[in-house]
Order: structure tokens, then sequence, then C-alpha cells
């Protein structure tokens, strides 16, 4: 809090005689302390809410401002900024900023004037939703966050996004990364009587979870992996699936990185009269590249494998394989339908295997995987 000094000392205003016996107060001194106790005492007590009017999408708190007062947004018609004042100005001033308007579209971002920052690293923090709310305590050069309501942002993110810029005042990201699935094997007919086969379903992607501490950096990658690594699925007939592509977060320039592989593609073959068995796809392989210092709390798994596709002897008895599954996102079941292989079901699920007809000689695709994805939350400030 900031000292309040009078203009007269005590000595002024109660001045003693010249032989050293006090007197009675000198009016005028006493006068102007009783008008500056006045105007403190104002001050201390006199806290308001603020409703800020940005201009040309942009509004600056004003130095000198009371103690403990709310600056409120209660409209956004664009992406705005507010700009803090000189900590140095206001030394012991708390401020307090809330966001009252309904979370939307716009995004409202504090930032500091100058050299200033919060805590001793931010340079500011978005208001993003409803409710938000942080108390601000100045000392010399620096704001201390003593109160802070900021809601995580979260996301799901299905694209690759090569550097993507941080939110100002993010502490810390918590992440999970899916890696694609692969495809399922596809079937040749042979048109020959009392013949069948069935593709390998494709294995699913690896999953990866940690929290990154973002307070050093501005920007992050994102890889997303793709359902077909290659551009394209594998074509209907005796052909092995695709692999999925691999998802990844990286950062100090893709230095680091933590990977969740995807899954393979299952193995494909030919209808035949004697029992045959094509195996699943394998689960994709996690893995980690350069230093982790930053990632807290990192638990991997590789991906699950896809199920065999099984012609046990008797064509009416064929089953596809599988599919397999990551925890969001399920792989395509195992049927005894002729045809080409579903679709997984979910991020990073893989395919289901072929399955050719009795005495057809068409040739199936197998099924395709799912491509892969990353979930963010984005903490601030705390």
């Amino acid at each position: 809090m900031a000292q309040f000094t009078p203009t007269n000392s005590a000595a002024t205003v109660y001045a003693p005689t010249s032989g050293g016996n006090p007197r009675g107060a000198n009016m005028g001194a006493a006068q102007t302390l009783t008008d500056e106790m006045e105007k403190e005492l104002q001050r201390l007590s006199g806290a308001v809410i603020n409703a800020i009017t940005f201009t040309l999408n942009a509004f600056t708190i004003p130095d000198a401002y009371k103690p403990w007062s709310v600056f409120d947004v209660s409209t956004l018609a664009a992406d705005s900024t507010i700009t803090l004042p000189a900590a140095a100005n206001n030394i012991g001033n708390v401020l307090v900023l809330k966001r009252t308007v309904a979370s939307g579209t716009y995004k409202a971002t504090v930032l500091c004037a100058g050299s200033d920052t919060i805590d001793g690293w931010a340079t500011g923090f978005p208001l993003l939703a409803q409710g938000d709310m942080v108390a601000l305590f100045p000392k010399s050069g620096q704001w201390n966050a003593i109160a802070v309501r900021l809601a995580p942002y979260i996301e799901v993110v299905s694209a690759t996004v090569s550097a993507r810029t941080l939110f100002l005042g993010t502490t810390a990201i918590d992440f999970e990364v899916v890696g694609a699935g692969g495809q399922g094997g596809g079937i040749d007919g042979s048109g020959t009587a009392s013949t069948s086969g069935a593709g390998g379903g494709g294995g699913s992607g690896a999953e990866s979870r940690g929290r990154l501490d973002t307070r050093s950096l501005a920007a992050i990658g994102l890889v997303v992996g793709a359902a077909a690594s290659g551009g394209s699925l594998a074509a209907a007939g005796n052909n092995n699936g695709t692999d999925g592509g691999d998802s990844e977060i990286t950062w100090s320039s893709g230095a680091n990185k933590v990977t969740s592989g995807g899954g393979k593609g299952g193995k494909g073959g030919a209808a035949a009269t004697t029992a045959t068995i094509n195996l699943g796809g394998n689960g994709g392989t996690a893995a980690t590249t350069g230093s982790t210092a930053l990632v807290s709390g990192l638990v991997q798994r590789n991906g699950e494998q896809g199920g065999p596709g099984i012609m046990p002897g008797v064509a009416a008895q064929t089953v596809t394989g599988k599919g397999g599954s990551t925890s969001v996102g399920a792989g395509a079941p195992s049927t005894s339908t002729t045809g080409a292989g579903a679709a997984a079901q979910g991020y990073g699920g893989g395919g289901e295997g072929a399955k050719a007809g009795t005495a057809s000689a068409t040739d199936y695709q197998g099924g395709p995987g799912m491509s892969g994805c990353i979930r963010l939350i984005h903490h601030f400030l705390r």
C-alpha cells in the first residue's frame, strides 16, 4: 500500500512557542492536514468498478487508479488488449481485472507495460472465459498475482501446426498425443468354390500423456498423424494395409519431442481353400527425442495390435481382423461380412481387414485407420 505522507508534519501543525511551551494548532496547517487525510481515506476506501471501453480494440489502465478498483471486461466486439500501467508508478495499489462478458469468439489479452512482468516472467495473460479474474499487486518493475481464477483452455487439435504460438502467461500445457491407426489388410478373391480369406486388422496408434512447463517457451510444434502415412491407402487385393502416421508435440525448434507412433497396417492375403491366418498390424511405438526436462508426469504406451484375419478351413467361418483401439477411439470390429474392411471408429483406431467372398474373384480393400489427435489443456499464471 502506498505510504501516506502529509504536506505538513505534526511539528508544523502544533508548533511550540518560542519558549518551548505548547500552543494551539496552526489553523492553516491543520486544515491542510485535515483535507489531505480526508482525500487519503477516500482513496483507501474508494475502490470502484470500471467498465472498460475499448478504443480501436485497446484500453490502457491509467496511473493513480483507486486501490482495489475492478476493471470489468463487459463487452467485446473483437480481440482486444488491456495494457497495465507501470508497476513502479502504482506501488502497493492492488487492481482487479475480470471478464463478465460471455465466453465466445473474442478474447481479451492483458499486457504489461515496458519491461514490467507478472511474477517475474509473464508479460501478459488472456481473459478467455466468462468469470476469469486476476488480482495484481504492483511492486517496482513487477506485478504479483495474488489471486488467480483463469479457466483452463481445452482444445483438440486434428491438423498439424508447425509453430503454435502460446497464449501469454501460459505456465503449463497438459497434453495427450495419439498416433494414427493402421489400415486393415486387403484380400484377393480367387473365383474358386469353397475359397475365402480375410485380412488382418490395422494396429492402433501409441499414446503419450504428460505436462509441459511452458514458462520459457513462446511456441510449440504439433504434428498430427494421418490415417495413411504415405498419403494414400493400399489398393484392393493382396496388399498389406498402409501404416498410420506418427503424432508429436515438439518444442525448442523441434529439438525435443514426445512421439506417439502410428499403428502398422494389417497383413493382406489371398482367398484359399485351406486354413490361413493373416496377422494384424502391430500397435504404434511411443518414444521421446532430446531433453524431456520440461515434462513431468509422462506416461506412454504402445498401441494395440490389430486382430488376425482367420480362414479356419471352412469358408463360411472366415472372420476378419479387428482394428486395434486407443483409449480415445475404437478400432473397427471383426465381422464375417464379405467385402471391404470397415473404417476405424475413433481417433487412432485401426481399420478392419477385408474378406473375400466364396467363389468370388472380387478383390477387396482393407478398411482405413483413423487419424491421430492431440488434446491440449492450457493453464495460465498458476
